[in-house]
């Protein structure tokens, strides 16, 4: 802790926190989760710092280059290897960026990392102690939520501390104790020199205390999507194998439906915004809160459209998804992954694919477009099994409105796929891409299911906004 203890000496002179987000994020929708934070530590009374660098070099980007930043080039930005390419292109930004940050004249650094902006991070932080040694790098995020990405960052000699887990609470109390010389090691934090062992922060029950996000450290025009993001819930209730927010997210929390209508209105009078995209892993997790935030949008008479991820449910009744509409929701988008209900099962999605088609019939009824997500290549999958997506895309092809992604099944370290690997039969694990199954399926073959999956879903005519491509290192 020495270097700590000498870091904790060096007053910052004009921030007490500078927030970074690197590309490659998003260029639709500003980050729900960093303007939580930058809001909530503004109502602590810190002053904060936000460099949006993930949305500017979307714009320094000349128009046939903004494609690297769709789903299907993600492996350019999250393997090592394939940055490079990025790297070498750009390094111009990476010191423009580093200076930028330099002149805010702060001692702590925090990036929000995932998947995507890792490596970019990784970058401006080697620039950054490079100049400065006595700078606090902090990386926090989901990218930071398995044990691997936590030792990976920490043993990089570049990040100095991970936050894990939910942020809001965990910053607050690592920038006091900064401030006044008190103790790093605190719960939800990992420090690269800290011998303690680590302790988990608990989740904050009463996510009205985090207030809503303003947007205001945010050029929300330079977003191509003029919908606003925002959230009804924290955590899960569901438990996907394959899915790392499975893990992450935690215990389902819940927002007051007044505080959402509140929120709701003040993005209406001082954003100027009416169209709302609900970032929930599933906005229907709770069907009661469901109910009450659609009867308050309808009886205050606000004229608004929102769109969100649902869950599929046995018990959403057809009367819930009519007030839905009524109350202005215009979309939805739901994970169905595929048709086969034994992979369903394996999958842990507690769903049956009859209760799917209800409810895209249900929401075509009444006026909700559907998004759906597949993906093909689950360990044990069989031609079969891609047989029963295709029927069941036949079938129900008239209430899809478009199938969102196609995608491959990635095992990233996260997941319960992953962690208990051995029951779902995975082997010759190279990459969250390439490993085999027991029937000995590998990369090319799900590369040929997806292909045959593909040229059937063009066949029925449903429209599909991204199907994934694998890049070869």
């Amino acid at each position: 802790m020495q270097l700590i203890n000498k870091l904790l000496r060096i007053p910052s002179k004009n921030y007490d926190i500078v927030f970074v987000i690197s590309p490659c994020y998003d260029y639709q929708l500003p980050p729900l989760g960093l303007a939580y934070l930058t809001s909530y530590m503004k109502k602590c009374g810190y002053k904060i710092k936000m460099f949006d660098f993930n949305i500017e070099f979307y714009h320094t980007l000349a128009q046939n280059e903004k494609e690297i930043y769709e789903y299907e080039h993600h492996k350019l930005w999250a393997n090592p290897k394939l940055f490079q390419r990025i790297k070498k292109r750009h390094t111009s930004e990476i010191k423009q960026y580093t200076k930028r940050i330099m002149d805010a004249n702060c001692n702590l650094i925090c990036f929000s990392i995932n998947a995507g902006t890792r490596e970019f991070s990784f970058e401006l932080a080697k620039e950054i102690k490079s100049t400065s040694k006595n700078k606090i790098i902090i990386f926090g995020g989901p990218g930071v939520s398995s044990d691997l990405e936590i030792k990976g960052a920490l043993q990089s000699n570049l990040v100095d501390f991970c936050m894990v887990g939910e942020g809001e609470k965990t910053l607050e109390e690592f920038v006091f104790n900064y401030k006044n010389g008190l103790r790093l090691s605190i719960p939800g934090v990992l420090g690269k020199d800290n011998k303690q062992p680590f302790i988990k922060r608990k989740s904050v029950k009463d996510l009205g205390k985090f207030g809503y996000p303003t947007y205001k450290e945010f050029d929300l025009n330079k977003y191509s999507n003029i919908k606003l993001p925002i959230s009804f819930n924290r955590g899960c209730v569901r438990k996907c194998v394959f899915c790392d927010s499975a893990v992450t997210a935690g215990t389902l929390r819940l927002r007051s439906p007044e505080i959402i209508l509140e929120e709701i209105k003040y993005h209406v009078f001082n954003n100027k915004r009416r169209l709302f995209y609900v970032t929930d892993l599933s906005m229907n997790s709770s069907l009661i809160q469901l109910e009450k935030i659609c009867d308050l949008l309808i009886e205050s008479n606000i004229k608004i459209e929102w769109t969100g991820n649902c869950v599929i449910r046995k018990d959403m009744s057809e009367k819930l998804i009519e007030k839905m509409a009524k109350a202005g929701c215009r979309a939805i988008l739901m994970g169905i992954e595929t048709g086969s209900n034994r992979l369903l099962k394996e999958m842990k999605k507690m769903f049956e694919i009859e209760d799917a088609e209800r409810i895209l019939k249900t929401c075509k009824e009444n006026g909700i477009n559907t998004y759906v997500n597949l993906f093909v290549g689950f360990p044990g999958e069989t031609d079969e099994d891609i047989n029963h997506t295709i029927k069941f895309l036949e079938k129900n092809k008239e209430n899809i409105t478009e199938i969102q992604n196609i995608g491959l099944c990635f095992v990233l370290h996260s997941t319960k796929l992953y962690q208990n690997g051995e029951k779902y039969r995975l082997k010759n694990f190279n990459s969250m891409y390439e490993w085999e199954d027991e029937i000995g399926t590998y990369l090319n073959d799900r590369m040929k299911r997806l292909e045959k999956l593909n040229k059937e879903v063009k066949k029925l005519g449903i429209k599909v906004s991204t199907l994934t491509k694998v890049i070869d290192v």
